[in-house]
């Protein structure tokens, strides 16, 4: 009785690779294939031209599938928040939403805090030296100082602060395994490039740092598309004279 051939590594990924568009190797894999005389072929060179060609039409073609979903700036927007609410929606329309949804936090705590400052100040007035007390402030702390300057609800409150700890703090942060802890790859093809066997397989992605960055691509524009609202709707309730509710 002798012992099973395994099979040729080539044939097997290449057979896997049909149909694909993203191959993920993990530390050490593209070592042991070179080992086992599977043969790469170099990325095609481009010239800038065609490379950029290329690139703004792909990006057109996602931005018009994305456009249609995007809110309208808010009606009573600032202009300087109106200067970084545009910066996210051309991040949005280029493809970097998870740039864009980093901006947004930075928005949202930018908002809290024009809005308290006019609340504490009374009317729109530059105090520098009071602005300079917003400007070292956190998120955290403003969220406190907005409910307390009695801007936004209890409700509110509590929404700003699940935003922080959800959106805000892993954007800014890069906690790329949070960011992508709540999503799976389903039905993923699995070669082990030792034995030559493959699996398909459901892989938690919070589990296996080689996916975390496809699957961010796809959480970015999954949490673009819930913040940008929750933003717009802020900036109306804050600068569009809506009344606070009380606790």
């Amino acid at each position: 009785m002798t012992d099973k051939e395994p099979p040729n590594l080539a044939d097997v990924i290449e057979k896997m690779a049909k149909g694909s568009d993203v191959i993920v190797a993990g530390p050490g894999a593209l070592d042991d294939l070179k080992d086992a005389g599977v043969e790469f072929d170099p990325p095609t060179e481009l010239p800038p031209e065609e490379t950029l060609d290329r690139l703004f039409k792909t990006r057109r073609r996602a931005a018009s599938v994305l456009i249609p979903h995007l809110p309208e700036i808010p009606q009573h927007i600032q202009p300087n928040l109106g200067f970084l609410w545009n910066e996210i929606i051309e991040c949005a329309i280029f493809g970097l939403h998870g740039a864009a949804v980093t901006l947004l936090g930075i928005l949202v705590e930018f908002a809290l805090k024009q809005a308290t400052y006019k609340a504490e100040l009374g009317k729109w007035a530059y105090d520098a030296e009071k602005w300079d007390e917003f400007e070292s402030m956190t998120f955290h702390p403003a969220v406190l100082r907005a409910r307390k300057a009695g801007i936004i609800s209890e409700h509110l409150r509590e929404e700003l602060l699940r935003f922080k700890d959800e959106v805000r703090n892993p954007y800014s942060h890069y906690n790329i395994k949070k960011i992508t802890a709540q999503t799976t790859a389903g039905k993923v093809r699995v070669i082990d490039t030792r034995t030559g066997e493959s699996t398909v397989r459901n892989i938690p992605v919070g589990d296996e740092p080689a996916l975390h960055a496809h699957a961010k691509k796809l959480v970015d524009t999954h949490q673009l598309l819930r913040a940008l609202p929750f933003a717009a709707g802020l900036i109306e309730h804050l600068f569009g004279g809506a009344p606070s509710e009380s606790a």
